[in-house]
């Protein structure tokens, strides 16, 4: 029988919401085509990068991360929604028996820890199946 993985939840570090914030502004013109609605900040830098999408090949990330860092990156922001997600966390381990199931039976790919990130931006969660990575898209409502 295979051990339990690990659940982690967390916030994202500054650079880890740069990165998706960057996906989110590559990815606009995308989300906007089909009709999905998205979060980006509401400042005027990122709105006129999201207007710009696809075209930000040439684009210096380099100031624009400063920026983010030092003024829009809030950590604490993410506490209520860690704190929210850790108050179901005996439902979200329940649902990894079912892997585990799979994985014992089939041999479906299992992986010792997964990580559920916490995001503010883009139309909504996703993951990174080769790594175990969960991302849940939050807002100031603090709805999923």
């Amino acid at each position: 029988m295979t051990e339990m993985p690990e659940i982690i939840i967390r916030a994202p570090n500054a650079n880890e919401e740069f990165d998706r914030l960057i996906y989110v502004l590559k990815q606009a013109h995308f989300y906007r085509e089909n009709g999905y609605t998205f979060t980006i900040p509401n400042e005027n830098i990122f709105v006129k990068l999201s207007d710009k999408s696809p075209n930000l090949d040439n684009v210096d990330w380099t100031p624009i991360k400063k920026y983010f860092i030092e003024n829009v990156y809030d950590k604490s922001f993410f506490e209520k929604g860690i704190s929210e997600l850790e108050s179901v966390r005996e439902l979200i381990e329940s649902s990894l028996t079912t892997l585990v199931d799979f994985h014992n039976k089939w041999g479906f790919v299992l992986f010792d820890k997964y990580q559920i990130v916490l995001t503010r931006y883009g139309p909504g969660g996703s993951y990174k199946s080769k790594e175990g990575l969960v991302i849940v898209v939050v807002n100031e409502k603090w709805k999923y």
